[in-house]
């Protein structure tokens, strides 16, 4: 709404809302003298109005911010919150105990295709009571060619907190083409630049292997030992870790317990 002067805002306005014509007896002077009415009553209610915002505004800012929104609907908050709650991961008595204890036994994973084998750690007992947790799983990568193997001791893999009993090996071995170690870290190079972050990447000798050792990055500090073979090369991981010591010393009792194959 555009108005010339202060009077036709309030004419507009009266008109509009019914202010001027109350029961339709109401004559164009009659109406003026309402506006002025209804002018004055506003004028008169600014203050009060004013007053009563700045005790709602005091009130407000002296609730501790760990209070503010009690009482509000849960679905309210979720709607307003930049960072919504997540849905709770089940409990362990959902799915039975989870164990994780230490490995008990080692197990040999060997592919002859692929020309390695080693040793990876296991325990029966490792998982929940109710379900089947191998010493390792093969599967195939994204062209159906190389693919990788994970092993190692059990993480729970509830997809994004959803609830389940799915478990995870805590590290896994990728088949990489062959090349050398200064193919490997230009190859890592180019890949962390992609991201805008560059991993330092180390050339070192395990078991008599050429190893190159590096984090890359991502979501996980996944520490990585990528050892350079014939056949091939292969990459080995955490599947989530935090770059513990304790990661990088199991990853490197993996590497000396391979054997290349021709």
């Amino acid at each position: 709404m555009t108005c010339s002067y202060p009077c036709g805002c309030l004419e507009e306005l009266g008109s509009r809302w019914n202010l001027l014509d109350i029961g339709g007896q109401h004559t164009q002077g009659q109406a003026s003298v309402n506006l002025v009415r209804y002018a004055r009553m506003f004028v008169k209610s600014v203050p009060l109005f004013i007053a009563s915002m700045s005790l709602v505004l005091v009130a407000c800012t002296a609730i501790p911010y760990d209070q503010q929104g009690a009482g509000v609907p849960p679905e309210v908050l979720q709607t307003y919150s930049s960072t919504p709650a997540l849905p709770v991961s089940p409990k362990a008595n959902d799915c039975g105990p989870f164990n994780h204890d230490a490995a008990s036994t080692s197990v040999t994973y060997e592919n002859a295709s692929m020309g390695i084998h080693f040793a990876v750690s296991y325990n029966e007992k490792w998982g929940y009571p109710d379900t089947s947790f191998t010493p390792y799983s093969e599967n195939n990568g994204a062209d159906h060619t190389a693919g990788g193997v994970a092993f190692g001791p059990p993480m729970r893999g509830d997809s994004e907190g959803a609830p389940g009993c799915d478990l995870m090996h805590s590290y896994q071995l990728t088949f990489l083409p062959p090349h050398t170690a200064e193919a490997a870290a230009q190859r890592i190079r180019r890949e962390g630049e992609a991201t805008g972050i560059v991993p330092d990447t180390t050339v070192q000798t395990i078991n008599g292997l050429t190893v190159v050792r590096y984090s890359p990055p991502g979501l996980c500090d996944n520490p990585t030992l990528e050892v350079i073979g014939t056949k091939q090369n292969y990459s080995f991981t955490t599947s989530c870790g935090h770059g513990t010591q304790e990661e990088w010393d199991y990853l490197e009792g993996v590497v000396k317990s391979i054997t290349l194959m021709k």
